[in-house]
């Protein structure tokens, strides 16, 4: 069950990202923020340009996502951001 609800939202994260690039072109914060929100309170990975990091959501900002990792909170730009995975559960 657990497997089944974190590839449907897998699939939905890409076909909104699919979605967007394909109708609009890049996508604008707004939309990628939108998306980021339906990790609130998940693990996820987050490939960046600067390596990956892994983590709680804790918030989602204007132009940025805010990770708890090892009792430390991180923020990283939205420009940094080449993928985000999530990782099941929620901590």
């Amino acid at each position: 069950m657990v497997l089944n609800n974190t590839l449907n939202e897998v699939f939905d994260f890409v076909e909104e990202v699919l979605g967007i690039v394909l109708n609009r072109g890049v996508p604008d914060d707004q939309s990628i923020r939108r998306l980021f929100q339906s990790y609130m309170g998940m693990n996820v990975t987050v490939e960046t340009t600067g390596g990956d990091v892994t983590g709680q959501v804790t918030f989602v900002g204007a132009d940025f996502l805010e990770l708890q990792a090892g009792g430390e909170i991180i923020l990283i730009p939205f420009s940094s951001i080449i993928f985000v995975s999530p990782q099941g559960g929620v901590m």
